[in-house]
Protein backbone atom coordinates (compact mmCIF):
# COMPACT_ATOMS: atom_id res chain seq x y z
CA UNK A 1 0.00 0.00 0.00
CA UNK A 2 1.57 3.30 -1.03
CA UNK A 3 1.20 6.64 0.75
CA UNK A 4 -1.32 8.15 -1.72
CA UNK A 5 -3.59 5.12 -1.52
CA UNK A 6 -3.37 5.19 2.29
CA UNK A 7 -4.21 8.91 2.40
CA UNK A 8 -7.20 8.37 0.06
CA UNK A 9 -8.51 5.54 2.22
CA UNK A 10 -8.18 7.57 5.42
CA UNK A 11 -9.95 10.49 3.75
CA UNK A 12 -12.78 8.21 2.60
CA UNK A 13 -13.18 6.80 6.12
CA UNK A 14 -13.24 10.32 7.53
CA UNK A 15 -15.91 11.36 5.01
CA UNK A 16 -17.98 8.31 5.98
CA UNK A 17 -17.91 9.51 9.58
CA UNK A 18 -15.28 7.25 11.13
CA UNK A 19 -13.86 10.15 13.14
CA UNK A 20 -17.28 10.67 14.75
CA UNK A 21 -18.42 7.08 15.12
CA UNK A 22 -15.12 5.51 16.17
CA UNK A 23 -12.88 8.41 17.22
CA UNK A 24 -10.27 6.44 19.15
CA UNK A 25 -9.91 3.73 16.52
CA UNK A 26 -9.76 6.26 13.68
CA UNK A 27 -7.21 8.44 15.47
CA UNK A 28 -5.08 5.38 16.20
CA UNK A 29 -5.06 4.33 12.54
CA UNK A 30 -4.34 7.91 11.50
CA UNK A 31 -1.39 8.30 13.87
CA UNK A 32 0.00 4.87 12.99
CA UNK A 33 -0.12 5.69 9.30
CA UNK A 34 1.60 9.05 9.86
CA UNK A 35 4.31 7.36 11.89
CA UNK A 36 4.89 4.75 9.19
CA UNK A 37 4.89 7.30 6.38
CA UNK A 38 7.47 9.51 8.11
CA UNK A 39 9.79 6.70 9.18
CA UNK A 40 12.88 5.94 7.12
CA UNK A 41 12.83 2.20 7.66
CA UNK A 42 9.63 0.34 8.42
CA UNK A 43 9.33 -3.38 9.07
CA UNK A 44 6.78 -5.25 6.95
CA UNK A 45 4.94 -6.37 10.08
CA UNK A 46 4.21 -2.70 10.87
CA UNK A 47 2.45 -2.33 7.52
CA UNK A 48 0.54 -5.54 8.24
CA UNK A 49 -0.48 -4.15 11.60
CA UNK A 50 -1.74 -0.97 9.95
CA UNK A 51 -3.69 -2.96 7.35
CA UNK A 52 -5.20 -5.11 10.10
CA UNK A 53 -6.41 -2.04 12.03
CA UNK A 54 -7.69 -0.43 8.83
CA UNK A 55 -9.67 -3.59 8.08
CA UNK A 56 -11.08 -3.58 11.62
CA UNK A 57 -12.16 0.05 11.21
CA UNK A 58 -13.72 -0.68 7.79
CA UNK A 59 -15.63 -3.66 9.24
CA UNK A 60 -16.90 -1.59 12.15
CA UNK A 61 -18.11 1.10 9.76
CA UNK A 62 -19.76 -1.48 7.50
CA UNK A 63 -21.52 -3.21 10.40
CA UNK A 64 -22.83 0.15 11.67
CA UNK A 65 -24.07 1.05 8.21
CA UNK A 66 -25.84 -2.31 7.97
CA UNK A 67 -27.42 -1.90 11.40
CA UNK A 68 -28.78 1.54 10.51
CA UNK A 69 -30.76 0.19 7.59
CA UNK A 70 -34.36 -0.52 8.57
CA UNK A 71 -35.00 -4.15 9.21
CA UNK A 72 -38.45 -5.63 9.42
CA UNK A 73 -38.94 -7.75 12.48
CA UNK A 74 -41.69 -8.64 14.87
CA UNK A 75 -42.26 -6.37 17.86
CA UNK A 76 -40.52 -7.43 21.02
CA UNK A 77 -42.51 -9.08 23.82
CA UNK A 78 -41.49 -6.21 26.10
CA UNK A 79 -43.06 -3.67 23.75
CA UNK A 80 -46.29 -5.65 23.70
CA UNK A 81 -46.28 -5.77 27.52
CA UNK A 82 -45.71 -2.03 27.80
CA UNK A 83 -48.55 -1.33 25.38
CA UNK A 84 -50.88 -3.66 27.29
CA UNK A 85 -50.02 -2.00 30.60
CA UNK A 86 -50.42 1.48 29.20
CA UNK A 87 -53.91 0.63 27.94
CA UNK A 88 -54.88 -0.91 31.27
CA UNK A 89 -53.73 1.81 33.69
CA UNK A 90 -53.28 5.56 33.49
CA UNK A 91 -49.75 6.73 32.69
CA UNK A 92 -49.14 9.06 35.62
CA UNK A 93 -49.35 8.57 39.33
CA UNK A 94 -51.46 11.35 40.82
CA UNK A 95 -50.10 12.21 44.24
CA UNK A 96 -52.44 13.64 46.82
CA UNK A 97 -52.46 17.27 47.94
CA UNK A 98 -49.68 16.73 50.47
CA UNK A 99 -47.46 15.12 47.83
CA UNK A 100 -47.64 11.51 49.08
CA UNK A 101 -46.70 9.46 46.02
CA UNK A 102 -47.52 6.20 47.78
CA UNK A 103 -51.13 7.25 48.14
CA UNK A 104 -51.28 8.15 44.45
CA UNK A 105 -49.87 4.75 43.59
CA UNK A 106 -52.40 3.01 45.81
CA UNK A 107 -55.22 4.93 44.10
CA UNK A 108 -53.97 3.92 40.69
CA UNK A 109 -53.47 0.25 41.53
CA UNK A 110 -56.33 -0.49 43.92
CA UNK A 111 -58.78 2.33 43.28
CA UNK A 112 -59.72 5.43 45.24
CA UNK A 113 -61.52 3.59 48.03
CA UNK A 114 -58.36 1.76 49.20
CA UNK A 115 -56.28 4.91 49.45
CA UNK A 116 -58.86 6.48 51.76
CA UNK A 117 -58.79 3.50 54.18
CA UNK A 118 -55.22 4.05 55.37
CA UNK A 119 -54.99 5.48 58.87
CA UNK A 120 -53.24 8.85 59.20
CA UNK A 121 -51.13 7.44 62.03
CA UNK A 122 -49.84 4.74 59.71
CA UNK A 123 -48.79 7.33 57.13
CA UNK A 124 -47.01 9.30 59.87
CA UNK A 125 -45.29 6.14 61.12
CA UNK A 126 -44.16 5.20 57.60
CA UNK A 127 -42.75 8.68 57.04
CA UNK A 128 -40.93 8.82 60.39
CA UNK A 129 -39.48 5.31 59.92
CA UNK A 130 -38.25 6.25 56.48
CA UNK A 131 -36.61 9.43 57.80
CA UNK A 132 -35.03 7.52 60.69
CA UNK A 133 -33.66 4.85 58.34
CA UNK A 134 -32.12 7.50 56.05
CA UNK A 135 -30.57 9.26 59.07
CA UNK A 136 -29.04 5.94 60.18
CA UNK A 137 -27.65 5.29 56.70
CA UNK A 138 -26.04 8.74 56.53
CA UNK A 139 -24.57 8.45 60.03
CA UNK A 140 -23.24 4.95 59.30
CA UNK A 141 -21.59 6.18 56.10
CA UNK A 142 -19.91 9.01 58.01
CA UNK A 143 -18.84 6.74 60.89
CA UNK A 144 -17.27 4.12 58.61
CA UNK A 145 -14.65 6.51 57.25
CA UNK A 146 -11.21 4.88 57.34
CA UNK A 147 -8.91 6.52 59.91
CA UNK A 148 -5.63 6.06 58.05
CA UNK A 149 -6.90 7.01 54.60
CA UNK A 150 -4.85 9.35 52.47
CA UNK A 151 -6.11 12.74 51.28
CA UNK A 152 -7.23 11.37 47.89
CA UNK A 153 -8.94 8.26 49.20
CA UNK A 154 -12.29 8.09 47.41
CA UNK A 155 -14.24 6.95 50.46
CA UNK A 156 -12.79 9.74 52.56
CA UNK A 157 -13.60 12.32 49.87
CA UNK A 158 -17.19 11.08 49.64
CA UNK A 159 -17.56 11.19 53.42
CA UNK A 160 -16.23 14.74 53.47
CA UNK A 161 -18.71 15.71 50.76
CA UNK A 162 -21.57 14.09 52.71
CA UNK A 163 -20.59 15.99 55.86
CA UNK A 164 -20.44 19.27 53.96
CA UNK A 165 -23.77 18.58 52.28
CA UNK A 166 -25.29 17.76 55.67
CA UNK A 167 -24.20 21.19 56.92
CA UNK A 168 -25.30 23.19 53.88
CA UNK A 169 -28.36 21.33 52.54
CA UNK A 170 -29.57 18.61 54.92
CA UNK A 171 -32.97 18.27 53.24
CA UNK A 172 -31.33 17.65 49.87
CA UNK A 173 -28.94 15.12 51.44
CA UNK A 174 -31.89 13.14 52.86
CA UNK A 175 -33.62 13.20 49.50
CA UNK A 176 -30.43 12.14 47.71
CA UNK A 177 -29.75 9.33 50.21
CA UNK A 178 -33.30 8.02 49.77
CA UNK A 179 -32.81 8.09 46.00
CA UNK A 180 -29.52 6.18 46.22
CA UNK A 181 -31.11 3.66 48.61
CA UNK A 182 -33.94 3.09 46.12
CA UNK A 183 -31.46 2.59 43.27
CA UNK A 184 -29.48 0.09 45.37
CA UNK A 185 -32.69 -1.79 46.17
CA UNK A 186 -33.65 -1.89 42.48
CA UNK A 187 -30.21 -3.16 41.52
CA UNK A 188 -30.43 -5.86 44.19
CA UNK A 189 -33.87 -6.91 42.92
CA UNK A 190 -32.55 -7.10 39.36
CA UNK A 191 -29.87 -9.67 40.26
Amino acid sequence: MDSQQLQRELQQLDEQGAARQHPARFRFVQSLSQRLLHSARVAPRQWQRLEKHLATLRNAMASEAASKQPQEHSPSPLKALVEALSQRAPRTVSPSQNGDEFEGLMRRVFGAEHAQRELPALAHLRKSRSEHYIEQQIQRAIDETPEEAGPLNSRRLVTRAVRQLDKTAPHYLRHFAAYIDTLAWLEKQGK
